[in-house]
């Protein structure tokens, strides 16, 4: 079950982040890493520049906890 929630994470960030934007389409282009990265997920380029590939990479997280109410972050 534990993978099961991990993946839908990961198209759900998937989903998210290839959202519209214009009608030109999405402004990112992610890549799913596979189980190859033991701490990234995705590599996420920036799409519409043309003189360098702007990058960066993701890890995503998936809980059932919910975050926390001062930090607003994922609970263990």
């Amino acid at each position: 079950m534990r993978d099961a929630l991990g993946q839908r994470g990961e198209w759900l960030f998937n989903l998210l982040i290839t959202e519209f934007h214009s009608d030109a389409g999405p402004i990112f282009k992610p890549q799913f890493l596979g189980d190859k990265w033991q701490h990234i997920d995705f590599l996420v380029e920036l799409l519409g520049i043309d003189s360098f590939i702007p990058y960066f990479f993701v890890q995503v997280k998936t809980t059932r906890q919910g975050y926390t109410k001062r930090q607003n972050r994922l609970k263990k």
